[in-house]
């Protein structure tokens, strides 16, 4: 009887573990870049931030490229507005991404065009 208690008790824990996305990540310094260009500590910090989003419905993966994230990229000119899910509008979703890694916050689309004052 007390080994069946054990179990339960070990499943549970497990399931809630689960559920919040705890992790005891160790305070090592080895940056890893991950999708939506963010840079963490290292991959056990990028893992238990890829469990929380995936509750959200995105996928966060490592970049093959080691280290921090760079956020240059080449975006053209062409005005093709966005409307971005902090309400602001973007000249194009390359531009987006750009800011969203020099904020260090999570962007996306919510529609393509300016966005309405109400948004």
């Amino acid at each position: 009887m007390m080994k069946v208690l054990a179990v339960l008790v070990l499943v549970v824990v497990g399931v809630y573990c689960e559920e919040t996305c705890l992790r005891a990540c160790q305070l090592i310094n080895d940056p890893v870049c991950a999708t939506y260009t963010k840079t963490y500590g290292n991959e056990c910090m990028m893992k238990a931030d890829a469990c929380e989003m995936a509750k959200k419905g995105f996928s966060l993966v490592k970049k093959p490229a080691a280290g921090e994230c760079s956020c240059l990229r080449a975006c053209t000119f062409i005005y093709k507005p966005v409307c971005a899910n902090d309400g602001n509008t973007y000249n194009s979703e390359c531009l987006m991404g750009s800011e969203s890694c020099k904020q260090g916050k999570f962007l996306e689309v919510v529609h393509e065009g300016e966005c309405n004052k109400a948004e």
